[in-house]
């Protein structure tokens, strides 16, 4: 018996050891190599057992220390290749999303009847499945009548414009170039409103423009990625865009990013940021109070035209500053409601905070 109990530590290292070595004789394989992580990690908990229990017996080491450290190495190298190739993992995992999709599409369709209350349940047990927004990856992207080219215009959508998806899709694909790449895509049913004037539109959009809120960053071309913003909150937009945001409103919009060859992600092209208030402006008029963010980044610093619109109710301001290579040069402020109008500029200034820019109006009263 006592042979037998002695024998047990040597089973888990020859575990640890042999899924160690797995693990790092395919993390440095191209793409591949990132399944390495996972049996590096496995060889590292099966050899931290063998390490203890050898240990406490004072047995030799050597086993479970190699299986350590080629458990280390797997998950370094494998993490790298993941880093790498993160872009193509993305791809899989979102085509994965959309077969579950399919797939519970096709179980609704021929096992369930509508008159049998199906879709109450549904609604019960997937209270969101309906709410999936799209985001415009384009400016003035054109909502059509129709899913076609030669249909009726009857709304646009600006870069980082959120629209409710209806679940609708055409059959047909069309050929369209989108952010300067070949897009083939269907379009999609979308809905989206303007709550400054209380619009509500329902139209056809191309689906090579619009794209799904993602923690990600989706790469819309050859060295271009986006990051989308969704139901962020204004601690999280001020970290993402490095500006001090004051409104306590939920924000959507969207971030370019650029990544050349073996560098990391660095911010770089515009960059639109939208946030409305969680209420109403009063009990008698439905009107949200909404704020835009609207830029430009070069080599990860903020340059050219940085331009802040405030849409309250019966007001609006907005503030531009201009950057280059991350120093404001020029500032102004142009607010219009009922108090009257005003303007104000000025080149050099000292301090490029809104609300220092804002209290240039006080200082003029």
């Amino acid at each position: 018996m006592k042979n037998k109990s002695n024998a047990n530590p040597k089973i888990f290292g020859c575990f640890g050891i042999g899924i160690a070595f797995l693990g790092f004789l395919i993390c440095f394989i191209p793409f591949i190599g990132a399944y390495g992580m996972g049996l590096g990690f496995f060889g590292i908990i099966f050899s931290g057992i063998t390490y203890h229990l050898l240990k406490k017996e004072n047995k030799n080491l050597t086993m479970p220390i190699i299986g350590l450290a080629l458990g280390i190495t797997s998950i370094c190298f494998g993490g790298y290749q993941f880093y790498q190739y993160k872009p193509a993992f993305d791809t899989i995992s979102h085509i994965k999303k959309k077969k579950d999709e399919g797939l519970f599409r096709l179980v609704k369709h021929f096992f369930f009847k509508k008159d049998e209350g199906i879709e109450k349940k549904l609604d019960e047990v997937f209270p969101d499945r309906h709410d999936l927004y799209l985001l415009s990856i384009v400016d003035k992207l054109r909502v059509r009548a129709e899913p076609n080219l030669e249909s009726e215009i009857v709304g646009h959508l600006d870069f980082g414009d959120k629209a409710l998806f209806l679940n609708e899709e055409s059959t047909h694909k069309d050929s369209i170039e989108i952010a300067g790449a070949m897009r083939y895509s269907n379009w999609k049913k979308v809905k989206f409103s303007n709550p400054s004037v209380g619009k509500e539109i329902v139209g056809w959009a191309y689906g090579g423009a619009l794209v799904e809120p993602s923690k990600s960053k989706i790469q819309s071309t050859e060295e271009k990625y986006l990051k989308t913003i969704y139901k962020k909150s204004k601690i999280d937009v001020s970290t993402l865009i490095g500006l001090d945001i004051e409104e306590a409103y939920t924000f959507h919009g969207i971030v370019s990013y650029k990544r050349p060859q073996l560098e990391p992600f660095k911010k770089e092209g515009d960059f639109r940021v939208i946030g409305y208030s969680k209420k109403r402006a009063t009990d008698l008029h439905d009107f949200q109070n909404k704020v835009v963010y609207h830029g430009h980044f070069k080599d990860g610093n903020l340059d050219g035209l940085l331009t802040y619109s405030h849409f309250g109710y019966k007001m609006a301001s907005v503030i531009k500053i201009k950057y280059e290579n991350g120093i404001c040069t020029w500032a102004s402020i142009n607010r219009n409601g009922k108090w009257g109008k005003d303007f104000h500029e000025k080149t050099s200034p000292e301090n490029c905070g809104f609300q220092y820019i804002r209290g240039w109006i006080e200082e003029n009263i």
